[in-house]
Protein backbone atom coordinates (compact mmCIF):
# COMPACT_ATOMS: atom_id res chain seq x y z
CA UNK A 1 0.00 0.00 0.00
CA UNK A 2 2.89 2.64 0.92
CA UNK A 3 5.42 0.68 -1.64
CA UNK A 4 6.29 4.24 -3.07
CA UNK A 5 7.83 5.76 0.27
CA UNK A 6 11.22 4.66 0.97
CA UNK A 7 11.28 6.61 4.61
CA UNK A 8 11.41 4.95 7.54
CA UNK A 9 9.71 4.87 10.98
CA UNK A 10 11.98 5.68 14.54
CA UNK A 11 8.90 5.65 16.83
CA UNK A 12 8.45 2.70 19.26
CA UNK A 13 4.97 1.59 17.70
CA UNK A 14 3.02 2.54 14.79
CA UNK A 15 -0.47 1.65 13.61
CA UNK A 16 -3.04 1.56 10.91
CA UNK A 17 -5.55 4.20 10.90
CA UNK A 18 -8.22 2.21 9.20
CA UNK A 19 -9.86 3.68 6.29
CA UNK A 20 -7.80 6.60 5.59
CA UNK A 21 -4.60 4.82 4.43
CA UNK A 22 -2.48 6.65 7.31
CA UNK A 23 -0.09 5.14 9.61
CA UNK A 24 0.68 6.75 12.45
CA UNK A 25 3.89 7.12 14.61
CA UNK A 26 2.62 7.52 17.75
CA UNK A 27 5.74 8.45 20.06
CA UNK A 28 6.53 11.09 18.16
CA UNK A 29 3.42 12.39 16.48
CA UNK A 30 4.63 11.59 13.01
CA UNK A 31 1.89 11.02 10.47
CA UNK A 32 3.53 9.02 7.44
CA UNK A 33 0.13 8.96 4.77
CA UNK A 34 0.03 8.10 1.39
CA UNK A 35 2.03 10.34 -0.90
CA UNK A 36 2.74 12.35 2.02
CA UNK A 37 4.76 12.88 5.26
CA UNK A 38 2.93 15.20 8.49
CA UNK A 39 4.89 16.18 11.11
CA UNK A 40 4.43 18.62 13.53
CA UNK A 41 5.68 22.65 13.50
CA UNK A 42 4.97 24.42 16.46
CA UNK A 43 0.89 24.70 16.85
CA UNK A 44 -0.21 22.72 13.89
CA UNK A 45 1.29 20.17 11.40
CA UNK A 46 3.00 20.15 8.55
CA UNK A 47 2.08 17.64 4.83
CA UNK A 48 5.31 17.44 2.85
CA UNK A 49 4.72 15.36 -0.51
CA UNK A 50 6.95 12.39 -1.10
CA UNK A 51 8.87 12.70 -4.54
CA UNK A 52 6.98 12.85 -7.74
CA UNK A 53 3.59 13.84 -5.69
CA UNK A 54 2.16 17.68 -5.52
CA UNK A 55 -0.33 19.14 -3.30
CA UNK A 56 -3.62 20.20 -5.69
CA UNK A 57 -3.85 24.20 -6.48
CA UNK A 58 -7.24 24.61 -4.17
CA UNK A 59 -5.06 22.51 -1.20
CA UNK A 60 -2.22 25.44 -1.89
CA UNK A 61 -4.51 28.04 -1.26
CA UNK A 62 -6.69 26.68 1.49
CA UNK A 63 -4.05 24.97 3.74
CA UNK A 64 -1.46 27.98 3.56
CA UNK A 65 1.60 26.22 1.29
CA UNK A 66 4.79 26.07 3.25
CA UNK A 67 6.83 26.42 -0.03
CA UNK A 68 7.02 28.04 -3.28
CA UNK A 69 3.48 27.76 -5.97
CA UNK A 70 5.72 25.99 -8.81
CA UNK A 71 2.97 26.21 -12.02
CA UNK A 72 0.11 25.83 -9.89
CA UNK A 73 1.17 23.43 -7.72
CA UNK A 74 3.01 23.15 -4.15
CA UNK A 75 4.79 19.83 -2.30
CA UNK A 76 3.99 21.56 1.23
CA UNK A 77 1.05 22.77 3.62
CA UNK A 78 0.72 23.84 6.89
CA UNK A 79 -2.34 21.41 8.03
CA UNK A 80 -3.39 17.83 7.56
CA UNK A 81 -6.59 18.24 5.01
CA UNK A 82 -9.77 17.59 6.55
CA UNK A 83 -11.46 15.51 4.01
CA UNK A 84 -8.68 12.99 3.56
CA UNK A 85 -7.03 14.31 0.38
CA UNK A 86 -3.68 13.30 -0.74
CA UNK A 87 -1.21 14.24 -2.65
CA UNK A 88 -1.24 13.70 -6.22
CA UNK A 89 1.06 12.61 -8.86
CA UNK A 90 2.80 15.59 -10.66
CA UNK A 91 1.06 16.99 -13.70
CA UNK A 92 2.11 17.64 -17.29
CA UNK A 93 2.06 20.76 -18.47
CA UNK A 94 0.57 20.50 -22.25
CA UNK A 95 -1.00 22.56 -25.39
CA UNK A 96 -4.75 22.13 -24.73
CA UNK A 97 -5.43 24.82 -27.39
CA UNK A 98 -4.13 25.77 -30.61
CA UNK A 99 -4.62 29.70 -30.43
CA UNK A 100 -1.03 31.39 -30.72
CA UNK A 101 -0.61 34.59 -29.45
CA UNK A 102 -3.32 36.58 -27.05
CA UNK A 103 -6.60 34.96 -26.42
CA UNK A 104 -9.04 37.98 -26.45
CA UNK A 105 -12.97 38.02 -24.84
CA UNK A 106 -16.35 37.52 -26.35
CA UNK A 107 -15.56 34.42 -28.55
CA UNK A 108 -15.76 30.47 -27.98
CA UNK A 109 -12.96 28.84 -26.20
CA UNK A 110 -12.27 25.22 -27.69
CA UNK A 111 -9.76 22.88 -25.81
CA UNK A 112 -8.65 19.34 -26.75
CA UNK A 113 -7.01 17.42 -24.52
CA UNK A 114 -4.53 14.17 -26.15
CA UNK A 115 -4.11 11.94 -23.17
CA UNK A 116 -2.21 8.63 -23.48
CA UNK A 117 -5.35 6.77 -22.87
CA UNK A 118 -8.79 8.07 -23.38
CA UNK A 119 -10.79 5.96 -20.78
CA UNK A 120 -13.19 8.93 -19.80
CA UNK A 121 -11.81 12.50 -19.46
CA UNK A 122 -12.23 15.02 -16.21
CA UNK A 123 -12.06 18.76 -16.78
CA UNK A 124 -11.17 20.89 -14.06
CA UNK A 125 -10.46 24.74 -13.44
CA UNK A 126 -8.15 26.21 -10.98
CA UNK A 127 -9.07 22.40 -9.52
CA UNK A 128 -12.81 22.53 -9.80
CA UNK A 129 -14.66 19.87 -11.87
CA UNK A 130 -16.56 21.97 -14.51
CA UNK A 131 -19.82 20.04 -15.34
CA UNK A 132 -21.69 20.36 -18.35
CA UNK A 133 -23.77 23.93 -18.53
CA UNK A 134 -24.88 26.66 -20.95
CA UNK A 135 -21.60 28.40 -20.04
CA UNK A 136 -19.21 24.73 -20.68
CA UNK A 137 -19.88 22.16 -23.53
CA UNK A 138 -18.32 19.25 -22.54
CA UNK A 139 -17.86 16.49 -24.95
CA UNK A 140 -15.22 14.01 -23.67
CA UNK A 141 -11.76 15.34 -24.85
CA UNK A 142 -13.06 18.24 -25.98
CA UNK A 143 -13.72 21.59 -23.85
CA UNK A 144 -15.86 24.72 -25.47
CA UNK A 145 -16.40 27.60 -22.61
CA UNK A 146 -18.85 30.09 -24.26
CA UNK A 147 -18.04 33.58 -24.29
CA UNK A 148 -15.22 33.47 -22.51
CA UNK A 149 -14.02 36.67 -20.72
CA UNK A 150 -11.15 37.42 -18.59
CA UNK A 151 -13.25 35.92 -15.70
CA UNK A 152 -12.24 32.58 -17.28
CA UNK A 153 -8.99 32.98 -17.60
CA UNK A 154 -6.93 30.23 -15.07
CA UNK A 155 -5.79 26.81 -14.80
CA UNK A 156 -7.56 24.31 -17.37
CA UNK A 157 -6.72 20.80 -16.73
CA UNK A 158 -8.05 17.59 -18.37
CA UNK A 159 -7.41 14.18 -16.41
CA UNK A 160 -7.21 10.57 -17.26
CA UNK A 161 -6.81 7.27 -15.72
CA UNK A 162 -3.66 5.91 -17.10
CA UNK A 163 -1.70 2.82 -15.61
CA UNK A 164 -4.16 2.93 -12.33
CA UNK A 165 -3.19 6.86 -11.39
CA UNK A 166 -4.26 10.13 -12.76
CA UNK A 167 -2.70 11.57 -15.66
CA UNK A 168 -3.20 15.37 -15.80
CA UNK A 169 -2.75 17.62 -18.59
CA UNK A 170 -3.09 21.40 -17.76
CA UNK A 171 -2.54 24.66 -19.29
CA UNK A 172 -2.41 28.28 -17.97
CA UNK A 173 -4.95 30.01 -20.20
CA UNK A 174 -5.02 33.72 -20.05
CA UNK A 175 -8.15 35.68 -21.41
CA UNK A 176 -7.37 39.33 -22.32
CA UNK A 177 -9.21 42.07 -20.28
CA UNK A 178 -12.11 43.64 -22.65
CA UNK A 179 -10.92 46.97 -24.29
CA UNK A 180 -10.87 50.22 -22.26
CA UNK A 181 -10.42 52.79 -24.56
CA UNK A 182 -9.70 56.37 -23.40
CA UNK A 183 -10.68 59.33 -25.46
CA UNK A 184 -10.09 63.14 -25.21
CA UNK A 185 -13.43 64.14 -23.34
CA UNK A 186 -16.23 66.22 -25.56
CA UNK A 187 -15.30 69.88 -25.33
CA UNK A 188 -16.55 73.39 -26.48
CA UNK A 189 -14.39 74.97 -28.77
CA UNK A 190 -14.24 78.82 -29.76
CA UNK A 191 -14.73 79.47 -32.92
CA UNK A 192 -10.77 80.78 -34.46
CA UNK A 193 -8.47 79.40 -36.80
CA UNK A 194 -6.41 76.98 -34.14
CA UNK A 195 -5.43 73.38 -33.81
CA UNK A 196 -6.94 71.04 -31.18
CA UNK A 197 -5.05 68.28 -30.04
CA UNK A 198 -7.36 64.63 -29.76
CA UNK A 199 -5.80 61.53 -27.83
CA UNK A 200 -7.17 57.85 -27.65
CA UNK A 201 -5.44 54.91 -26.00
CA UNK A 202 -6.08 51.45 -24.79
CA UNK A 203 -4.47 48.54 -23.41
CA UNK A 204 -1.36 47.76 -25.44
CA UNK A 205 -2.86 44.04 -26.45
CA UNK A 206 -4.99 46.37 -28.77
CA UNK A 207 -4.37 48.37 -31.52
CA UNK A 208 -6.97 51.56 -32.46
CA UNK A 209 -7.29 54.06 -35.37
CA UNK A 210 -8.73 57.28 -36.40
CA UNK A 211 -12.13 56.17 -38.44
CA UNK A 212 -11.41 59.60 -40.94
CA UNK A 213 -8.07 59.44 -42.33
CA UNK A 214 -8.34 62.73 -43.94
CA UNK A 215 -8.61 64.73 -40.72
CA UNK A 216 -6.81 62.48 -38.49
CA UNK A 217 -4.34 59.75 -39.78
CA UNK A 218 -2.33 57.43 -37.11
CA UNK A 219 -2.66 54.14 -36.24
CA UNK A 220 -0.68 52.20 -33.37
CA UNK A 221 -0.96 49.82 -30.17
CA UNK A 222 -1.54 51.75 -26.94
CA UNK A 223 -2.01 55.95 -27.64
CA UNK A 224 -2.63 57.94 -30.72
CA UNK A 225 -3.20 61.47 -31.29
CA UNK A 226 -4.20 64.08 -33.52
CA UNK A 227 -4.04 67.46 -34.35
CA UNK A 228 -7.58 68.27 -35.42
CA UNK A 229 -7.58 71.40 -37.28
CA UNK A 230 -10.80 74.12 -36.72
CA UNK A 231 -11.02 76.48 -39.60
CA UNK A 232 -12.66 79.92 -38.31
CA UNK A 233 -14.62 80.46 -41.91
CA UNK A 234 -16.35 77.65 -41.73
CA UNK A 235 -18.04 78.58 -38.07
CA UNK A 236 -18.76 82.03 -37.96
CA UNK A 237 -22.17 81.98 -38.99
CA UNK A 238 -23.23 79.31 -37.08
CA UNK A 239 -22.96 76.49 -34.38
CA UNK A 240 -20.90 73.38 -35.14
CA UNK A 241 -20.32 69.85 -33.87
CA UNK A 242 -17.35 67.82 -34.99
CA UNK A 243 -16.85 64.58 -34.31
CA UNK A 244 -13.92 62.15 -34.29
CA UNK A 245 -14.06 58.36 -33.94
CA UNK A 246 -11.01 56.08 -32.78
CA UNK A 247 -11.73 52.13 -33.19
CA UNK A 248 -10.14 49.29 -33.14
CA UNK A 249 -8.15 47.54 -35.71
CA UNK A 250 -9.37 44.23 -35.03
CA UNK A 251 -12.90 44.53 -33.75
CA UNK A 252 -14.28 41.86 -30.76
CA UNK A 253 -17.84 40.11 -30.38
CA UNK A 254 -19.14 42.60 -27.76
CA UNK A 255 -19.44 45.94 -30.11
CA UNK A 256 -19.77 48.68 -26.90
CA UNK A 257 -16.25 48.21 -26.74
CA UNK A 258 -14.89 48.94 -30.45
CA UNK A 259 -15.24 52.29 -30.63
CA UNK A 260 -15.58 55.88 -28.54
CA UNK A 261 -16.32 59.19 -30.35
CA UNK A 262 -14.94 62.28 -29.50
CA UNK A 263 -17.64 65.67 -29.99
CA UNK A 264 -16.42 69.36 -30.44
CA UNK A 265 -18.87 72.26 -30.03
CA UNK A 266 -17.63 74.95 -32.29
CA UNK A 267 -18.95 78.20 -30.97
CA UNK A 268 -18.57 81.67 -32.48
CA UNK A 269 -18.77 83.89 -29.11
CA UNK A 270 -16.61 85.17 -26.34
CA UNK A 271 -15.60 82.86 -23.15
CA UNK A 272 -13.90 83.23 -19.61
CA UNK A 273 -11.38 80.82 -20.04
CA UNK A 274 -9.93 78.68 -23.48
CA UNK A 275 -7.15 76.22 -23.91
CA UNK A 276 -6.25 73.50 -25.85
CA UNK A 277 -7.00 70.96 -22.95
CA UNK A 278 -10.51 71.96 -21.20
CA UNK A 279 -11.52 73.57 -24.49
CA UNK A 280 -13.87 76.88 -23.65
CA UNK A 281 -16.12 77.98 -20.66
CA UNK A 282 -17.23 80.67 -18.49
CA UNK A 283 -16.78 82.07 -14.98
CA UNK A 284 -17.26 78.92 -12.99
CA UNK A 285 -17.92 76.54 -15.60
CA UNK A 286 -15.94 73.13 -14.84
CA UNK A 287 -14.53 70.59 -17.61
CA UNK A 288 -13.05 67.63 -18.05
CA UNK A 289 -10.02 67.01 -19.98
CA UNK A 290 -7.92 63.67 -20.37
CA UNK A 291 -4.59 63.14 -19.40
CA UNK A 292 -1.78 63.01 -21.95
CA UNK A 293 1.81 61.51 -22.56
CA UNK A 294 2.27 59.27 -20.17
CA UNK A 295 -0.59 59.70 -18.24
CA UNK A 296 -4.10 58.03 -18.61
CA UNK A 297 -6.81 59.26 -16.30
CA UNK A 298 -8.62 62.87 -16.04
CA UNK A 299 -8.27 65.99 -14.85
CA UNK A 300 -11.32 68.33 -13.68
CA UNK A 301 -10.63 72.41 -13.77
CA UNK A 302 -12.72 75.53 -13.10
CA UNK A 303 -12.85 78.50 -14.95
CA UNK A 304 -11.50 81.20 -12.60
CA UNK A 305 -11.99 85.46 -12.60
CA UNK A 306 -8.52 85.22 -13.49
CA UNK A 307 -9.60 83.57 -16.74
CA UNK A 308 -7.35 80.28 -16.03
CA UNK A 309 -8.40 76.99 -15.62
CA UNK A 310 -7.68 76.16 -12.45
CA UNK A 311 -6.82 72.15 -12.21
CA UNK A 312 -8.98 70.81 -8.88
CA UNK A 313 -9.16 67.42 -9.28
CA UNK A 314 -6.00 65.68 -10.71
CA UNK A 315 -6.61 61.58 -11.68
CA UNK A 316 -4.25 60.89 -13.88
CA UNK A 317 -1.88 57.37 -13.56
CA UNK A 318 1.35 56.57 -14.97
CA UNK A 319 0.35 54.26 -18.09
CA UNK A 320 2.99 51.68 -17.07
CA UNK A 321 0.92 51.82 -13.96
CA UNK A 322 -1.95 51.43 -15.00
CA UNK A 323 -1.46 48.81 -17.12
CA UNK A 324 0.17 46.75 -14.56
CA UNK A 325 -3.41 46.98 -12.64
CA UNK A 326 -5.01 46.16 -15.53
CA UNK A 327 -2.30 42.89 -15.55
CA UNK A 328 -2.95 42.08 -12.08
CA UNK A 329 -6.99 41.93 -12.08
CA UNK A 330 -6.73 38.67 -14.77
CA UNK A 331 -3.42 37.65 -12.69
CA UNK A 332 -2.65 33.89 -12.18
CA UNK A 333 -1.05 32.90 -8.56
CA UNK A 334 1.80 31.60 -10.30
CA UNK A 335 2.65 34.39 -12.09
CA UNK A 336 3.02 36.45 -8.84
CA UNK A 337 6.55 36.37 -8.76
CA UNK A 338 7.35 37.79 -12.25
CA UNK A 339 4.63 40.12 -12.07
CA UNK A 340 5.73 42.11 -9.08
CA UNK A 341 9.45 41.89 -10.37
CA UNK A 342 7.83 44.13 -13.07
CA UNK A 343 6.01 46.53 -10.37
CA UNK A 344 8.97 47.19 -9.18
CA UNK A 345 11.11 47.47 -12.45
CA UNK A 346 8.36 50.29 -13.34
CA UNK A 347 8.24 51.81 -9.97
CA UNK A 348 12.06 52.13 -9.98
CA UNK A 349 12.27 53.96 -13.13
CA UNK A 350 9.77 56.08 -12.46
CA UNK A 351 10.22 57.25 -8.84
CA UNK A 352 9.85 61.42 -9.78
CA UNK A 353 7.07 60.83 -11.62
CA UNK A 354 5.50 58.64 -8.50
CA UNK A 355 6.31 61.48 -6.25
CA UNK A 356 4.55 63.74 -7.86
CA UNK A 357 1.44 61.74 -9.13
CA UNK A 358 -0.96 60.78 -5.94
CA UNK A 359 -3.13 58.99 -8.10
CA UNK A 360 -0.34 56.60 -9.71
CA UNK A 361 0.44 55.76 -5.96
CA UNK A 362 -3.04 55.17 -5.12
CA UNK A 363 -2.96 52.62 -7.95
CA UNK A 364 0.00 50.70 -6.94
CA UNK A 365 -1.76 50.21 -3.66
CA UNK A 366 -5.09 49.15 -5.11
CA UNK A 367 -2.38 46.51 -7.05
CA UNK A 368 -0.73 45.05 -3.80
CA UNK A 369 -4.51 44.87 -2.76
CA UNK A 370 -5.24 42.63 -5.60
CA UNK A 371 -2.04 40.52 -5.53
CA UNK A 372 -2.66 40.31 -1.81
CA UNK A 373 -5.76 38.56 -2.16
CA UNK A 374 -5.13 36.33 -4.96
CA UNK A 375 -2.03 35.20 -3.06
CA UNK A 376 -4.20 33.60 0.27
CA UNK A 377 -0.99 32.31 1.41
CA UNK A 378 1.59 32.52 4.42
CA UNK A 379 4.73 32.12 2.27
CA UNK A 380 5.48 35.87 0.94
CA UNK A 381 9.16 35.60 -1.62
CA UNK A 382 11.27 38.09 -1.05
CA UNK A 383 10.09 39.07 -4.97
CA UNK A 384 6.64 39.84 -3.41
CA UNK A 385 8.76 41.62 -0.49
CA UNK A 386 9.55 44.07 -2.60
CA UNK A 387 6.52 44.97 -3.90
CA UNK A 388 5.52 45.98 -0.45
CA UNK A 389 8.55 47.69 0.02
CA UNK A 390 6.95 50.09 -2.38
CA UNK A 391 3.51 50.31 -0.62
CA UNK A 392 6.20 51.55 2.31
CA UNK A 393 7.48 54.07 0.02
CA UNK A 394 3.97 54.96 -0.28
CA UNK A 395 3.44 55.88 2.48
CA UNK A 396 6.27 57.88 3.41
CA UNK A 397 5.73 60.32 0.56
CA UNK A 398 2.61 60.81 3.27
CA UNK A 399 2.98 64.03 3.89
CA UNK A 400 3.65 65.00 0.42
CA UNK A 401 0.72 63.83 -1.80
CA UNK A 402 -1.58 63.04 1.17
CA UNK A 403 -2.58 59.61 -0.56
CA UNK A 404 -2.73 57.40 2.93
Amino acid sequence: MLGHQKRSLSSKRVSLIPGRGWLQATSNKLLFIIGRVCQPNDSQYQCTCVDQYVWSYNNCITYNACDNLNEGTCTCISAIPSDGQVCAPKTVEGVLTNIVGNIYPGTDLKLTCNPPENNGIKWTLNGIQLQQSAKYAINNVELTVKNAGPSDSGQYSCIAIVNSLPYTIWQIITIQPYPNMQVTSDKTVECDDTTISLHCCVQGVYQVKWTDPTTCNSLSKGCISCDYKINKEECQTTEQTKQVTCQLTQPISESSYNSKTIRMYVKNQDFTCSNDAFGAGNLDAIQTANCTGDMVGYQVAQCNSSKKWNIIEDNCVLLAIQNLKDEAENLQVAGIPQFMASLSSNATSQTQNLIDSAATITTIVDILTIISNLSQTTFVSQTIMTGFFILLFGILLDSKVGVI
